[in-house]
This record gives structure tokens, C-alpha cells and sequence, in this order.
């Protein structure tokens, strides 16, 4: 590994496996081997303390010329879908993610920059539960994205489609599209997100990743991936 970057960890998976949970395990986890972790919200927010940073930060991700091609991509992928403005508000989250991920990865001196959301999550959440065609674009997008991370862990969180509804009721959240959804409407809609994440994951075979059954102990989940992350650390 090169010791210089730090390792990115980025979780996927559909909404109600473990995500967020399990990475909170994570990052104690590692924070008491003495590893410097960021997660999501230092990286999202990376260098943002008010609200003229934060808009500053979004335009020049938008502009961002070494960033071109992804954000053309983005836009193209976003187009094969039929426009909503949630829609445009998650492209538009993806470019600023793509942006900062690698500003801190390029320039901030920590060991591991650990993500419950990251570049496939924050792709899967443009066609939702909308079947697409067009997989040609998703390739392009995703392994431009993807490729100036040399030191990537993906980790694949996969759980039983009845049990993830189960959990998404039970955590009662109103302010997600998944959450709102009748019970037959949420088991067909997490359906198709799941084959989306099959796609995106072939598409990324390239990079290392694990796949964890959620349905486990989450310590058990968390020694896994720790397991890896200090073999690719050494």
C-alpha cells in the first residue's frame, strides 16, 4: 500500500442493512489502534464553516476542471432518468462528494477515510427504484470516479429484502423516499435498488472489496472488515 494515501472504506448497500451502524463500530474500532479516521461528514464538509464556504465549495465542484469528465458523466447518467428535482439535488451531491473525497484523500494526512455513504451509495440514490437500460454511461461514471483511489476497500452490505423493510419501519424515518413507501410499493422499489448495486459492484470488481451478511452479529461484521483493513494496512 502506499503508505502516502490514506485508505478509503466506503459501505454500500441498500437502505436498512447496517450501514450507519456498523460504522460507527468502525471508526471506535480503529480510533483505539491509534488509526486517524475521517468519516462522511469530514470529508463532505471539508473545509465549510459557513454558509458562503459551503456554496463556494458546491461551484467549484461543479467547475471543477480535473473533474470535468466525472461531472459530464454525472450529468448524462442523471439524464437517463425522467427529471425530478430530488433527482438533481443527489447529482448534484455527487459531484460535491466526488470533489472533496478527493481533495481530502490528495491532501489531508490521515490513515483511513471511512464512508457509511460514499461514491456507489451516492450513485444509487439518482435512479432510486427506476429501472435503467443504458449501462454504458454507469461503467464510465463509476470507474472514472473510482480510479484515482489506488487504496480502496469497498464493502458490499447485503440483507434479506423482508428484514430490510422491517428495520427501515422500525427506525421511523419520514424524511427518506424509502421510508414513506407502502410495504409492497418499499419490497419492489428495494428490489430494483438491490439489482443496481449488483451492477455497480460488477462494474467495480476491480477494486477489493468484502461482502458482509448484514443479517450477522454486528461485531462479527466489524472484526471482518477490521481484519482486512489492517491486512491492507501492513
Amino acid at each position: 500500500m502506499n503508505s502516502n494515501k490514506p485508505l478509503v472504506v466506503e459501505l454500500n448497500g441498500i437502505p436498512g442493512s447496517g450501514k450507519t451502524s456498523t460504522v460507527k463500530e468502525l471508526f471506535h474500532n480503529l480510533e483505539k489502534r491509534g488509526l486517524k479516521v475521517l468519516i462522511l461528514r469530514d470529508v463532505y464538509f471539508y473545509k465549510e464553516k459557513k454558509t458562503s464556504s459551503k456554496l463556494l465549495v458546491t461551484l467549484k465542484a461543479i467547475f471543477s476542471f480535473t473533474l470535468l469528465k466525472n461531472n459530464m458523466l454525472t450529468i448524462k447518467f442523471l439524464l437517463l432518468f425522467p427529471f425530478n428535482l430530488s433527482r438533481l439535488l443527489f447529482a448534484l451531491r455527487l459531484i460535491k462528494l466526488n470533489y472533496q473525497l478527493l481533495r481530502v484523500y490528495e491532501s489531508e494526512n490521515c490513515d483511513i477515510i471511512l464512508l457509511e455513504e460514499g461514491l456507489l451509495q451516492y450513485t444509487a440514490n439518482i435512479p432510486h427504484v427506476d429501472s435503467f437500460d443504458n449501462k454504458t454511461t454507469l461503467n464510465k461514471l463509476l470507474k472514472n470516479m473510482t480510479f484515482p483511489y489506488k487504496n480502496m476497500l469497498l464493502i458490499n452490505c447485503d440483507l434479506n429484502l423482508k428484514e430490510s423493510v422491517k428495520r427501515i419501519y422500525n427506525r421511523g424515518l419520514k424524511n427518506r423516499r424509502f421510508d414513506v413507501m407502502e410495504e409492497q410499493e418499499l419490497l419492489t422499489g428495494l428490489k430494483k435498488n438491490q439489482e443496481f448495486f449488483g451492477y455497480m459492484r460488477e462494474i467495480c470488481k476491480h477494486k477489493d472489496s468484502i461482502s458482509l451478511n448484514m443479517s450477522c452479529e454486528l461485531n462479527y461484521n466489524v472484526d471482518i472488515v477490521v481484519n482486512k483493513i489492517s491486512q491492507k494496512l501492513s
